[in-house]
């Protein structure tokens, strides 16, 4: 009998375990209840611009044709540009862990590139669907994909450089007048207005309902230029 006992403990011991574990995880699975739910976020972005070529000419005009003539000043490839955003979301879950979402940004923060090209995303509207899991009983993981239709806020500067004598050359000092080429570069910057989009992140529950949510992911890819712009975001979310 006294050898039985330790058996019996260890068995009943097994069998409140369980009990526990069971009961923790329908309390999760009730926690992560989210078919036919919506919810509604907004935050701040910061888009990074990747692959940019700025090409820098002087002496350009518009001939009697109508047409753009320049010369080439300067050229730089692979430049990167820091931007911020702001963003709206609108969406519903079609199962526990399938989702889909709309989204509007807006630029708010621009950066200057050389000092004679302005950046900024203008605006732009996402389409997305994903799959959300939990991986504790305050965070959720996500993963979306989707489209986005987006449009540039490009602002051409000119700008005057002093271009001191030429020893080599024996060309005089002079005054440059140079701004982004619209012969070798998009007039808008980016040559299209659509693209693939992705973004993965986690939601971190702080209150019944709301989620404080980090983000990182590819905004757009344009082929037409060459540009690819990153977003990092952070949201605070709302589920009803």
């Amino acid at each position: 009998m006294l050898g039985q006992k330790p058996s019996a403990l260890f068995t009943l011991g097994i069998f409140f375990l369980l009990v526990t574990i069971n009961a923790d995880a329908n309390a999760n699975e009730l926690e992560h209840q989210k078919e036919g739910m919506d919810y509604v976020a907004f935050g701040l972005n910061y888009n990074k611009f990747k692959s940019i070529e700025l090409v820098a000419v002087e002496n350009a005009g518009v001939n009697s044709e109508g047409e753009i003539f320049e010369d080439v000043f300067s050229r730089q490839s692979a430049l990167k540009a820091d931007t911020y955003a702001a963003t709206l979301v609108w969406g519903t879950y079609v199962t526990d862990y399938f989702k889909t979402e709309l989204r509007y940004g807006q630029g708010l923060a621009s950066e200057t590139l050389d000092g004679i090209a302005e950046i900024n995303m203008s605006y732009w509207f996402n389409w997305y669907i994903g799959a959300a899991y939990p991986i504790t009983d305050y965070a959720n993981v996500f993963a979306q994909y989707g489209i986005s239709i987006f449009d540039a806020d490009f602002t051409r500067i000119q700008k005057e450089l002093f271009i001191p004598v030429d020893l080599n050359t024996l060309q005089l000092p002079r005054i440059a007048v140079i701004q982004p080429s619209r012969l070798e570069m998009e007039e808008d910057l980016f040559g299209t207005n659509f693209s693939t989009t992705w973004l993965v992140g986690v939601d971190f529950s702080i209150a019944k309902n709301w989620y404080w949510t980090w983000e990182y992911g590819r905004l757009l890819n344009d082929d037409a230029s060459g540009i690819k712009v990153y977003q990092l975001n952070t949201l605070l979310k709302y589920e009803f």
